[in-house]
């Protein structure tokens, strides 16, 4: 029996994580950062309380960074196939950008979930516009739990 999960799959966190790359452009993120940009984009009210989290408040939200790296890595490898994602191979490693096609892709989603997850990427892109990979994981770490955060690190 095939197990189908609504929530959080890898076509939710590659659609956000899209979304996020567009809002960022034309700054590129590794997937540790990612994490983190996508924690912040789903539960913005830890960072903002003017602002209401994407998705509902959960007492163990700390625990998703190391679920999350696994699912968001799927979706890259999702959204890079389709060519929404461009992957960028230097010498500090991997890293993920927003691809040309992604404007016109996004400018035809029009869910209700897909509005607000909107909304959440660019409150993400203006909070963030100053900060480099570790200053965004440092914003992480201090909301959520350190041993939460060297899970992700694994």
């Amino acid at each position: 029996m095939m197990e189908i999960f609504p929530f959080n799959n890898s076509v939710e966190t590659g659609l956000r994580t899209l979304c996020l790359l567009h809002s960022l452009y034309p700054r590129s993120f590794d997937l540790e950062t990612l994490v983190c940009l996508d924690y912040l984009c789903v539960h913005t009210g830890d960072f903002d309380q003017s602002v209401k989290s994407l998705h509902p408040a959960n007492p163990f939200r700390t625990g998703e960074l190391y679920v999350r790296r696994s699912i968001i890595e799927e979706g890259l490898q999702l959204f890079v196939a389709k060519g929404l994602i461009e992957v960028h191979y230097d010498t500090s490693g991997i890293e993920y950008l927003a691809s040309d096609e992604a404007a016109s892709f996004l400018d035809k989603v029009s869910a209700g979930y897909s509005i607000e997850l909107m909304q959440r990427t660019e409150w993400v892109s203006e909070r963030l516009q100053n900060l480099d990979k570790s200053g965004i994981q440092s914003m992480v770490k201090n909301v959520t739990a350190d041993y939460a955060f060297q899970m992700m690190k694994r």
